[in-house]
């Protein structure tokens, strides 16, 4: 795994270096061990895509590209993640890594892969149609992006999750999970994974991507499902 470093300026890079050493665990947990299988499936909609070069941003602690690499053996995986606690947490896992964030490498490495994946990263941004803009960049003409995020279900699944994720989470955050955070001037994990969601209206996805110069993505989940999987395609005048 070849690394290279650079100024990181995201204001949530603290709390994933303090998450990094339980990220892992944690959220297998909080999902009721359904982690991996989403990064399996995002894998199998990025693999079906045949690329020879893939970056993953926010490639966390490596979840995702150990699982690509499984899957594409002879693809040139590159790994874009801000956070060097979560980047050295990763450990032996597959690809070029490059500690920065996707707009500042975006910048360097103009229409390098023709996939590009990002998990669970969108709804934390304050400028999610300029992030989407830097995967453009990226992306060679007609490449894709697949992006996981959470996702309210609709129905009687709703409830539960509403109940779970904005009530019992952040409850057991600050009881159990996360009891030991030590910034009192700064949101914790759990509740601030809670707002981050109520803010997130993935309604508003297919704007932001035409705005960014994507075509309109093509669904790989249900509304019933707790997740958000889904394929955009670089528009042709992107």
């Amino acid at each position: 795994m070849e690394r290279s470093q650079a100024l990181d300026t995201s204001p949530l890079t603290p709390t994933f270096d303090w998450m990094a050493p339980r990220y892992e665990r944690q959220t297998a947990t909080v999902s009721w061990g359904r982690y991996r299988r989403w990064m399996a499936r995002t894998a199998a909609v990025a693999a079906a895509l045949n690329p020879t070069v893939l970056v993953d941003a926010g490639a966390g602690t490596g979840v995702l590209l150990r699982e690509l690499a499984r899957r594409l053996p002879q693809c040139r995986l590159v790994a874009v993640e801000p956070s060097s606690g979560m980047a050295e947490m990763a450990g032996h896992a597959p690809g070029d890594w490059h500690r920065t964030t996707l707009e500042a490498y975006a910048l360097a490495h103009p229409a390098e892969c023709e996939v590009l994946t990002t998990t669970f990263v969108l709804r934390d941004l304050a400028d999610p149609v300029g992030y989407l803009r830097a995967a453009a960049r990226v992306l060679r003409p007609g490449g894709h992006l697949v992006l996981l995020e959470t996702h309210t279900p609709t129905g009687w699944r709703g409830i539960g999750f509403r109940a779970y994720f904005h009530g019992l989470l952040p409850l057991l955050g600050r009881l159990w999970l996360t009891r030991d955070w030590p910034f009192p001037n700064r949101i914790p994990p759990y509740r601030w994974l809670s707002e981050s969601h109520r803010r997130w209206n993935p309604s508003d996805l297919p704007e932001w991507l035409r705005r960014a110069g994507f075509a309109p993505p093509e669904a790989h989940s249900r509304p019933t499902e707790v997740i958000l999987l889904l394929a955009a395609r670089k528009a042709p005048t992107a």
